[in-house]
């Protein structure tokens, strides 16, 4: 019977041998874990792709709900003579106000409010503005809002504005409007041809009568334009008194005394226009 000799080498290499044996199930594992690592993070990337795909629609959703709501609340500034704006504050045009696409559809989850006031300092010596705020929202409570600054438009505007013609009272040949004028009755040109000359615009919400020479557009049937009331009137003086414009007229005795102011323009800039920002003068007698 053979013998077989065994050094501490040999030893030493068997138990290497028999250590390796579970080397290929932690390998495995490992492998396996790892690629579990790589599967998990691409669900939740994929997951997190979706979840902004869906926050980026609903904001286009918001913005385009706000706009859309700023749109229409200057359509009805620029047109609705009727709408009277509050002297502070704001007043609400749309509340909860459901908002469609351009396929005449409900775009869900969304609604909008808007609101519309003045804006500018309280002096006005810079111009009047209106300001349309819009508000689209959801249950949720996410909230997207949007801002228009318009310029209002000065009452001064009109060459001759008539709320009620005294009885009589027309324009006749030989006279000439330079600006736009409005009568919420009918407009009154009397006399024989060529008639009163127009430079602008004249409308009446009833109907323009009369023989006139008029250079821009005649409007019948033009809605109702609010007169200010007296109270904005008492505006004036505290206008002119930031200007340093406020002046108190000599009393009149008789037919003498009193006082008489004329504007005039200077071009002071020598550019053949009178529209410059310090180009504007009075004088008072």
């Amino acid at each position: 019977m053979a013998t077989t000799m065994q050094t501490p080498l040999t030893t030493r290499i068997r138990r290497a041998v028999r250590a390796r044996r579970g080397s290929a199930l932690m390998l495995t594992m490992i492998f396996t874990f790892a690629l579990g690592g790589l599967a998990i993070s691409a669900i939740y990337m994929t997951g997190s792709t979706t979840m902004l795909t869906k926050l980026y629609d609903r904001e286009r959703d918001y913005r385009y709900a706000a706009e859309w709501a700023l749109a229409i609340g200057k359509s009805r500034v620029t047109v609705d003579t009727t709408l009277v704006l509050p002297d502070s504050l704001y007043t609400q045009l749309m509340t909860g106000q459901v908002v469609t696409d351009a396929g005449g559809q409900v775009v869900p989850k969304v609604l909008v409010d808007l609101y519309v006031g003045p804006g500018g300092n309280s002096t006005g010596q810079y111009g009047r503005f209106v300001e349309l705020v819009a508000v689209a929202y959801d249950a949720g409570g996410a909230r997207h809002v949007r801002r228009l600054e318009l310029q209002a438009e000065n009452f001064a505007r009109y060459a001759m504005f008539v709320d009620t013609w005294a009885t009589g009272a027309c324009y006749t040949t030989g006279e000439i409007l330079r600006g736009r004028s409005h009568s919420n009755q009918s407009w009154k040109n009397c006399g024989s041809a060529p008639g009163v000359v127009h430079t602008d615009t004249v409308s009446a919400v009833a109907t323009v009568v009369g023989v006139g020479q008029y250079q821009s557009a005649k409007v019948n049937s033009h809605p109702v334009i609010n007169f200010p009331s007296v109270a904005r009137l008492s505006w004036m003086p505290g206008y002119a008194a930031a200007a340093t414009l406020s002046l108190t007229p000599a009393a009149k005795v008789g037919s003498t005394g009193g006082s008489r102011m004329e504007f005039t323009a200077v071009d002071l800039d020598g550019d053949g226009a009178l529209t410059g920002a310090a180009e504007g003068y009075f004088r008072v007698f």
